[in-house]
């Protein structure tokens, strides 16, 4: 799958559960959620009959384009009567201040997001949390207090109280972060690096920390927060390689920003069985493991602490869902007993001829799927050795999906090599042909240590070595035509 699209996103406001037990104020939340639905359902009712042919968003160089079958209409007003687009969009706030001298030390986790500085900072208006930070939050051992601050939705605070500030990023994110690593060392904090661009490339990030770990967190995280607490943390801890995921603590949904409205994201993989050459899975190949579905069953229930409509929707981050479809099926029969709202899930194209597994999604209320299209031109999907794709079923196996009132978000690049420009002079047309719900267009990106970026270093192609480009929104080398 495509490794990040983060080009399109929604200023989407959860209603909040009254505060008091009023009849009155209950009455006028539910008068406002019924009208909101209607509202909504009304003008997708006018999408659906041809009133409107096509609502297209062009923005930031994406296309989106949604048609929606009666059946999806169904799946929209279950949303919408969660959701109002609302202009009062809900804040964060800060912290309060603690006092030094009677608590715990403190963590803060910065998910990083602005690769291209505070000066141009675009916060996201995103339904659901990365899962990293408050996955490490749920590893952390209770002998610190811990916040999570996710730079997607707000800005760092650098007058934090925080004893110890932990920075995960990606390779897009990297000099943003060693900028922010400088700021934090200079006001006397101890900063740790973790996350996949410091896994893969140590040594570079080394020096702009106190310390980094490298690899997944579970099996050596507790033992770094004990080092830091007794003042002899080392520079480098190194994760087993592709250690078993049992027993992996629940991320800590309490500790996500209330502007979230879907906060309850997990995994139920890692990994991915095809070999994509732009995929950063593809760095360092590891093998596909799934994790006990009693422990993902679990991580969709430990939701006491929210309210009761944000522990109803859920998000399933794996690269590959339908990696393991046996597997990925015996989880879906227990996820359906759940009963939720709406579910999440991203899998590849080749689980689309899988009834039984289509059955079982919609079973479990499965409303969104993320699917990798990347190219409407075979040459190029078989240059970056997408090889499950086949342009020429795309528009038979979203039918499928459309079916089952499911909504596909699909990733789609361009500047792939094998693109031509009569591929682009057709590629409107054939969009139209195919007929996803929505598209996020991202141009294509050699991310360092892929084999697609082997090949255009070895070309000599690569144009941009600014690291913080490589977000696809930005060109940084020459295609071929």
């Amino acid at each position: 799958m495509a490794p990040r699209k983060k080009n399109v996103q929604y200023r989407i406001t959860a209603i909040p559960p009254p505060s008091a037990t009023s009849p009155a104020r209950r009455a006028r939340v539910s008068c406002l959620v019924r009208y909101v639905a209607s509202s909504v359902m009304m003008l997708l009712r006018q999408v659906s009959t041809g009133a409107y042919p096509s609502l297209v968003k062009c923005r930031s160089s994406v296309l989106l384009d949604c048609h929606l079958s009666l059946r999806c209409l169904r799946t929209v007003r279950r949303w919408s009567v969660l959701f109002v687009r609302s202009a009062t969009h809900e804040r964060p706030t800060r912290p309060q201040k603690r006092d030094r001298s009677m608590s715990k030390p403190k963590l803060q986790i910065i998910v990083l997001h602005q690769n291209l500085g505070d000066e141009q900072a675009h916060y996201a208006k995103c339904p659901s949390p990365p899962l990293s930070g408050i996955l490490l939050a749920g590893q952390t051992p209770d002998s610190v207090d811990v916040e999570v601050l996710h730079e997607m939705v707000r800005p760092i605070d650098y007058e934090t109280d925080a004893d110890f500030v932990a920075l995960s990023f990606m390779d897009f994110c990297a000099p943003h972060a060693y900028e922010v690593a400088a700021r934090f060392r200079a006001l006397d904090k101890t900063v740790i690096a973790g996350g996949r661009y410091p896994s893969t490339f140590t040594q570079e990030v080394l020096p702009h920390f106190d310390v980094v770990v490298a690899g997944e967190s579970e099996l050596v995280w507790p033992g770094v927060v004990r080092d830091l607490l007794a003042g002899k943390a080392d520079r480098l801890y190194r994760a087993p390689f592709a250690p078993t995921l049992e027993h992996i603590p629940p991320p800590r949904y309490d500790l996500v920003e209330s502007v979230f409205a879907a906060p309850v994201v997990t995994e139920a993989s890692r990994g991915c069985p095809f070999g994509c050459s732009y995929c950063a899975l593809n760095i360092r190949t590891k093998p596909f493991r799934t994790r006990p579905v009693e422990d993902v069953i679990r991580d969709l229930t430990a939701t006491a602490d929210l309210p009761f409509h944000k522990r109803k929707m859920a998000m399933i981050y794996d690269n590959n869902f339908g990696g393991d479809r046996k597997y990925a099926k015996k989880l879906l029969r227990e996820i359906a007993r759940l009963d939720l709202w709406a579910l999440g899930l991203q899998f590849s194209f080749n689980c689309l001829y899988d009834d039984t597994f289509m059955d079982l999604i919609e079973e479990a209320n499965c409303t969104m799927a993320f699917l990798g299209l990347e190219s409407l031109n075979q040459p190029s999907l078989q240059g970056v050795n997408k090889r499950q794709n086949r342009v020429s079923e795309y528009r038979e196996q979203f039918l499928k999906l459309k079916e089952r009132g499911i909504l596909s978000f699909t990733g789609m690049m361009i500047a792939l090599d094998e693109d031509t420009p009569e591929y682009y002079q057709q590629l409107p047309t054939r969009l139209e042909e195919v007929d996803p719900s929505a598209i996020f267009l991202s141009i294509s990106i050699p991310i360092p240590g892929t084999p697609f970026a082997r090949e255009i270093e070895a070309s000599g192609r690569i144009a941009d070595h600014d690291l913080a480009h490589y977000d696809g929104d930005h060109l940084v080398f020459e295609p071929r035509t």
